[in-house]
């Protein structure tokens, strides 16, 4: 559920209230947020992941990178350190790449899903201003 509004009415501090009702009720929380003035690409992703991967069981994290290789660790770098034979990513087109990490991360969320109840707060996510799109 997106959350909207001008800066400093408390979207944040709802968001992380949430988060914490979601881990006190016995499921998984991870939140990962931006700031606007930071240009670091994915990087809610990156932080809400990496909650995700260290609070994953072995198991579930052994099967997608059985499923999935390398491809979510630009994600969720906290991954090569849990599990062993890490296979190197092969490489390949650039969207090519971004698609099988887009699929990995699609995996990987719907695999906790299935083993315990997830949820995933993304704080003031930002995006490039339509000058910048041309740009890249």
């Amino acid at each position: 559920m997106p959350v909207g509004g001008e800066a400093g009415r408390g979207k944040t501090a709802s968001v992380s209230q949430a988060a914490v009702a979601c881990h006190e009720a016995g499921g998984t929380a991870a939140m990962g947020s931006c700031e606007a003035d930071v240009r670091a690409p994915y990087r809610p992703f990156i932080e809400a992941l990496g909650q995700l991967v260290a609070a994953a069981p072995p198991e579930l994290l052994h099967a997608h990178v059985e499923r999935h290789g390398s491809w979510l660790l630009p994600l969720a770098p906290g991954l090569a350190p849990r599990v062993e034979h890490l296979p190197p990513a092969i490489p390949i087109d650039p969207a090519a790449a971004r698609l099988l990490l887009f699929a990995a991360a699609s995996d990987f969320l719907a695999a906790l899903r299935v083993a315990d109840a997830v949820a995933l707060f993304l704080s003031a996510l930002h995006g490039p201003r339509p000058a910048e799109w041309r740009a890249g």
